[in-house]
């Protein structure tokens, strides 16, 4: 299970299943008020707009570099095959 999912399926994921669980024990009836206060800031803190913008900045830089980032970590490849290949653009 990814922490933040991909940009096209933002559902299922780590992060999600985090806030729903805080929330549930936010509502709980049998949980102690500084527990509950601890909660609510842990909320505030991973819902705050810098969070969710830098979020999903690094997903689309992952989604755009994770198949080059791969790419050139295979065994086969060094650092001469590489500036020999030919630019797609």
């Amino acid at each position: 299970m990814k922490v933040f999912g991909s940009f096209n399926k933002p559902t299922a994921v780590l992060f999600v299943e985090a806030i729903a669980t805080l929330n549930f024990i936010l509502v709980a009836d049998k949980i102690q008020a500084a527990i509950k206060a601890k909660v609510n800031g842990y909320i505030d803190s991973l819902l705050q707009f810098e969070t969710i913008l830098t979020v999903q900045v690094y997903l689309q830089v992952f989604f755009h570099t994770t198949a080059l980032s791969k790419y050139l970590q295979i065994v086969q490849l060094d650092l001469l095959t590489v500036q020999c290949a030919p630019h797609g653009r």
